[in-house]
């Protein structure tokens, strides 16, 4: 499935004059023309690139026909006056302090990256808060740029004397045991309260997006969060240190970063991940696998190995779950999944026959899975064995999810086979199993439907008649068990 899941979305980008509307001879009529016309829906982004500042108006806020600064007068006439005490602000820096007078749902999101020699190359932006995010073309190659969403030099000089006190106080905070969620809403509280009582004339906005940004740099895997938190990115991957991160965006497809982690940096991130999992990744288990919550929706499965394994250092891929899921429907639109195919495999699913969804990795399998689950009745009792949590709780209905070792570790303290096994007794109407991967557990799961059990589940393979010949004859399943698979998707 992979980039053919999201609609391509449309930029408008506008390179702005280094005066603004009152040097540009776009602006006419007490207008800029370039924006009013605009035909066709989608985002606008005006860039200037002498000031530094890239504008983004999302394109849900199709009213909005005016740059920023002329925008809201009674902003610029106070941003006049900060500009006095603060003369490195922005005009756009007292955006905060107008929003309770004139409040509006859509507005203009602006973020100062600089002088940015890239101007001219970008090819999208948007934001993820606390970041914007600008996709460019450097010699041939799409590349993903994260930049703090602040709006002014003296913004990012806040940012730089908080991250600095933090960094310094974050020993004592004691939070080696706490998640990385819980970590990052402590140093988000703490950091707020500091600021709050120094800067109080920033604003909620603002203070809250700078505590963000600390909260996330205290952490060792903080150069990674943009890309973790934006749901345009469907994997990252590192090969080895002193190479660049890179992701597989699901509009652009594969983009490099800017980000390089060293030795250091690895080390870090191990120590993380030990403690985040709570399992082995050393020399006698150097490959892991485990889910990793970012936040209350943000969950990843992240696969890593360290030498002896991989001889030159750290090497991990790490594979994103969306915020809002995919739905049955949503794969239908976007012309993922044919509406005839969609019927057949929602039909098979509500009449709980047994269904494997295959393909190569980053096909869709599990995105085809839960938009299906989505779609069972409240009333079932499901029951969910995984080695990597990549299943969704809906609401009132009947989930019991068990998180089994992953193939990864050297002692399997909880099988999956096992748990398959134990299920006989735990009278589910559906079995969810996520990634069928091993001989063993091909062999316990057609045990399990010969006893009578109902599943879905997902597993590798290049088509239905490839993965029929590797349970045959890899995993040495019988045809009578076989012949027990009603569909294969």
């Amino acid at each position: 499935m992979g980039a053919a899941m999201y609609r391509k979305k449309l930029v408008h980008i506008i390179i702005c004059s280094p005066g603004r509307c009152s040097s540009c001879p776009r602006f006419q009529g007490g207008k800029c023309s370039e924006i009013e016309n605009l035909t066709s829906n989608g985002s606008i982004v005006l860039v200037e690139q002498d000031r530094g500042f890239v504008h983004l108006l999302d394109d849900d806020c199709e009213a909005i026909r005016e740059p920023p600064w002329r925008g809201n007068r009674l902003s610029d006439s106070i941003t006049v006056a900060m500009t006095k005490y603060f003369d490195q602000w922005s005009t756009e820096d007292a955006s905060d302090k107008t929003q309770n007078i004139a409040p509006r749902e859509c507005a203009w999101k602006t973020g100062y990256v600089g002088a940015e020699p890239l101007f001219h190359k970008i090819v999208n932006c948007y934001a993820v808060d606390p970041y914007l995010i600008l996709i460019t073309i450097e010699s041939g190659r799409l590349v993903y740029n994260p930049y703090p969403l602040l709006k002014s030099p003296f913004e990012h000089q806040v940012l730089e004397a908080v991250l600095a006190d933090v960094k310094l106080t974050r020993e004592r905070m004691q939070m080696v045991e706490l998640t990385l969620h819980h970590q990052i809403q402590r140093v988000v509280k703490a950091t707020k309260e500091v600021v709050t009582r120094d800067l109080p004339e920033l604003g909620h906005n603002t203070i809250h997006r700078i505590a963000q940004l600390v909260a996330h740099a205290t952490t060792p895997i903080g150069s990674l969060l943009p890309l973790l938190l934006d749901d345009y990115v469907e994997d990252v991957f590192l090969d080895r240190p002193y190479t660049s991160v890179y992701v597989s965006h699901g509009i652009h497809g594969r983009c490099e970063t800017s980000i390089i982690l060293d030795d250091a940096d690895s080390d870090r991130i191990v120590t993380f991940l030990r403690a985040q999992a709570n399992l082995h990744l050393d020399r006698r288990n150097p490959s892991f696998k485990a889910d990793i919550a970012v936040d209350e929706k943000t969950h990843v499965r992240w696969s890593a190995s360290i030498p002896p394994l991989s001889p030159d250092g750290l090497q991990f891929e790490i594979r994103r779950t969306r915020t809002t899921p995919f739905t049955l429907l949503d794969l239908i639109e976007n012309h993922t999944l044919p509406i005839e195919a969609a019927s057949i495999v929602l039909l098979a699913f509500l009449m709980r026959l047994n269904i494997s969804i295959t393909g190569e990795p980053g096909s869709g399998k599990t995105t085809l899975l839960n938009a299906l689950d989505a779609c069972s009745p409240a009333s079932w009792r499901k029951i969910y064995i995984e080695d990597a949590v990549e299943s969704r709780v809906h609401g009132s209905h009947h989930q019991v999810r068990f998180s089994v070792s992953p193939v990864d570790e050297a002692v399997k303290y909880l099988s999956k086979s096992s748990e398959i096994a134990k299920t006989l007794h735990r009278s589910p109407d559906y079995l969810i199993l996520g990634e069928i991967q091993t001989a063993e557990h091909s062999r316990a799961l057609f045990q399990a439907l010969m006893a009578g059990l109902r599943s879905i589940q997902t597993c590798h393979s290049t088509s239905a008649t490839a993965l029929i010949s590797r349970w045959r004859y890899d995993h040495g399943v019988t045809e009578p068990a076989i012949a027990l698979m009603d569909v294969i998707v």
